[in-house]
């Protein structure tokens, strides 16, 4: 028996033989291709014969003559397939270099944004005791705030403009326009050159990198997707702990504007890195409706979701932010800036573990009680009164909190489709800016008011459990029941 190979296009392995038509063969077999030596090792269904050409002689029934293609299935990459409701099925490589150098991008894009960003503690204490003594803690924590809501502001945007294939230009200018903004905060002396530059101008420039930095990850990774977002997280936890570290260090050496020099040059790098990466896979597909995604709220479960994020999101960051300000009037000195990279090098755990074990279990299975236990240690907060309680209550708040930092994204692609992506999490993102916004502010006024923890524990606790009732209740709408985990 010989096979020659055809000229014509390749099609489905066919023979003659009326004896042997039944579907794709995988296992041993006496029959050999020889033809399949090629270094390429194409797998049988790829490589092109013309059915006259193809004359084997097959013995015994049809269900034994089975071609052995082992060897080509141990060189193919591993893949995961997703079914979208038109009928069109894609594929996501779950790994490979490609897929770990976005990665790589995001994980460098969220040490850069969120992980900065993380480290506002070390600023609010800065800026009332040096920069801004004559303003009140409110106030500076309004600059704090604009950052957060900023970040999430644009998402909505740049999530739509990812999905259509048209958001590399704008990411690009945020990229230069976020490494601008971090040199620009040395040179600020007054109180609304803060908020300009380092409320406003970073805060939305790092909100226009955010966005397609997440969603791009979705585009690489399916079965795997929730330890991708794990590992991105874990950006922001390193950036959150580095900063603060090298900005209380540097500045008694060389000054505010010499360390927030030192600081953008750093971004500078990690920002370039992430740029050269960062790149989708799937072609653009132009789905129905506007901008923002006001389809995806007739889905309760979606609904509830947002909305216990919302309620979450208020009161998540408020430690974070007022963690080093406690640690002072507790008497710690200097050594409160450390809690914030404490809190910050903790949450790593929480945002890589549960990344990890999300993919087998569900990332809302874990979403909702790691929030619920974020909100019971709120209430803890205000009687940690010793050096041992607060480096306590930082390491296991960092965990819960990271957690969430973690899982909130891929709970929402288990929401809807991997084309719309992108419009349905910037769609969340922006609903979450204005509980970044408004949250540190107001707990800024009740310390102001009352100089008392244990009323700011109660508000940002109240709304953290209060989201993660309603985060259970999306997840009975998405399960129809108690038990099980969504299928992505």
């Amino acid at each position: 028996m010989s096979f020659r190979p055809s000229d014509d296009p390749p099609a489905a392995f066919s023979c003659s033989s009326s004896s042997v038509h039944s579907s794709p063969i995988r296992t041993a077999s006496s029959v050999t291709c020889h033809t399949l030596a090629d270094p390429c090792k194409k797998p049988i269904h790829e490589v092109g014969f013309s059915s006259a050409e193809i004359e084997p002689e097959v013995k015994g029934k049809p269900e034994e003559a089975q071609f052995d293609t082992t060897e080509l299935d141990d060189n193919l990459p591993e893949i995961s397939k997703e079914e979208c409701s038109d009928g069109e099925v894609l594929t996501f490589p779950d790994g490979g270099l490609r897929a770990w150098l976005a990665v790589a991008g995001a994980l460098m894009c969220t040490m850069s944004t969120f992980g900065f960003t993380n480290s506002w503690g070390v600023f609010q204490e800065y800026y009332q005791s040096i920069n801004l003594s004559n303003q009140t803690s409110s106030a500076i924590a309004w600059v704090g705030s604009a950052q957060y809501c900023l970040i999430f502001l644009p998402a909505v945007i740049m999530g739509r403009l990812m999905d259509i294939g048209k958001h590399f230009v704008p990411f690009t200018i945020g990229c230069v326009l976020y490494v601008v903004s971090v040199f620009l905060i040395a040179e600020t002396h007054e109180y609304y050159q803060a908020l300009l530059c380092q409320g406003i101008l970073l805060g939305l420039s790092a909100g226009v990198l955010f966005g397609p930095a997440l969603a791009i990850l979705s585009h690489w990774f399916n079965k795997r997707r929730s330890l991708a977002y794990g590992v991105v997280a874990c950006g922001s936890s390193i950036g959150g702990t580095a900063y603060p570290i090298l900005i209380r260090q540097c500045i008694p050496l060389i000054g505010f504007k010499w360390t927030l020099r030192v600081c953008g040059f750093i971004i500078m790098v990690s920002i370039g890195f992430a740029w050269l990466t960062l790149r989708p896979r799937l072609p653009p597909k132009n789905m129905s409706g506007g901008i923002f995604n006001f389809a995806a709220f007739k889905r309760p479960a979606f609904s509830l979701y947002v909305l216990g994020c919302w309620l979450i999101m208020v009161g998540l960051y408020t430690p974070l932010s007022y963690l080093d300000v406690m640690g002072r009037s507790q008497g710690l000195g200097n050594f409160s800036t450390y809690l914030i990279s404490i809190s910050n090098a903790s949450s790593v755990i929480g945002r890589l573990v549960p990344g990890f074990f999300a993919d087998k279990v569900g990332p809302i299975n874990l979403l909702a009680p790691a929030s619920m236990l974020a909100g019971c240690l709120m209430f803890a907060w205000p009687y940690c009164t010793t050096k041992g309680a607060l480096i306590a209550f930082a390491i296991i708040y960092g965990i819960f909190c990271g957690s969430f930092v973690s899982l909130f994204s891929p709970g929402v692609a288990q929401l809807g489709e991997t084309f719309d992506i992108g419009r349905r999490m910037g769609t969340l993102t922006t609903c979450l800016s204005l509980a970044a916004l408004i949250g540190p502010p107001i707990s800024g006024a009740i310390l102001t008011k009352t100089g008392s923890y244990l009323s700011v524990a109660g508000f940002t606790g109240s709304f953290v459990l209060a989201g993660t009732a309603i985060m259970f209740a999306s997840r009975y709408l998405l399960l129809k029941g108690f038990w099980g985990r969504p299928i992505s």
